[in-house]
């Protein structure tokens, strides 16, 4: 029986992700709603290589983004949301 092993090598990095669920794709872009005083705006994203459930952000989010994961295929920018945070 054979295994394939990765083993990370060095300190890990730190990045900006984005889950799964909260990215759109139209005409070969990738992008996500933020809210900003409760509502969307379009913001398109380059990224990287997915971990988990999560995708690497390389460009076009901030550290304190609000990205929206549910009911994003239906928004329109400008549109107003009602923010629900998940309890820890």
């Amino acid at each position: 029986e054979n295994i394939n092993l990765f083993i990370p090598v060095g300190l890990g990095k730190k990045a900006i992700t984005v889950h799964k669920d909260a990215i759109l794709k139209r005409e070969g872009m990738s992008f996500v709603y933020i809210t900003k005083k409760n509502i969307v705006e379009v913001k398109p994203l380059k990224l990287g290589e997915a971990v988990g459930n999560r995708f690497i952000v390389l460009n076009g989010l901030l550290k304190n983004n609000e990205v929206v994961i549910k009911g994003n295929e239906r928004l329109r920018p400008g549109q107003e949301v009602k923010v629900i945070r998940k309890k820890n």
